[in-house]
């Protein structure tokens, strides 16, 4: 998923985020091939064709996460935004992304948490409580102002 974070007044809001892409209830896309299934289309997979293609305006200051539901899943938007904004100002991309992942794998492993995933899986009469144990990767990239690099 996508998630745009940005600096208001105050504080850090979420500016967009790219709705969840789902087969149904715990069965998100795939993007993938079979090793073994050459050009023709295999039915377990998406394709890149299938994926949301969006338009979003951005600004200078502007911060963009994306990453799989491993984080989606764990990690609501306010503790996304407490970890952004509890980082040092001069963090890098890496760091962030590096902190958000080690965040939300400590709320995967969490029991006691309503976890986003959690609260889906009660939405779908599921009883689940806590995080969800899953890959995670982020990458955060920053929008700068072309005039601002050297």
């Amino acid at each position: 998923g996508t998630l745009e974070a940005r600096s208001g007044k105050r504080k850090m809001h979420i500016a967009f985020r790219s709705p969840q892409q789902l087969r149904a209830f715990n069965t998100p896309f795939q993007l993938g091939r079979a090793p073994d299934s050459g050009d023709a289309p295999d039915p377990r997979f998406e394709t890149p064709h299938d994926a949301s293609i969006v338009r979003v305006p951005v600004r200078p200051g502007d911060m963009l996460v994306l990453a799989t539901d491993g984080l989606f899943d764990n990690m609501d938007e306010d503790d996304l935004l407490d970890v952004i904004e509890e980082a040092d100002i001069d963090a890098s991309p890496q760091v962030l992304a590096d902190r958000i992942a080690a965040r939300a794998k400590e709320l995967s492993l969490d029991q006691s948490v309503d976890s986003p995933f959690a609260l889906l899986a009660k939405d779908n009469d599921i009883m689940w409580g806590g995080g969800r144990p899953d890959d995670i990767t982020v990458l955060v990239s920053f929008i700068v102002d072309c005039a601002d690099e050297n």
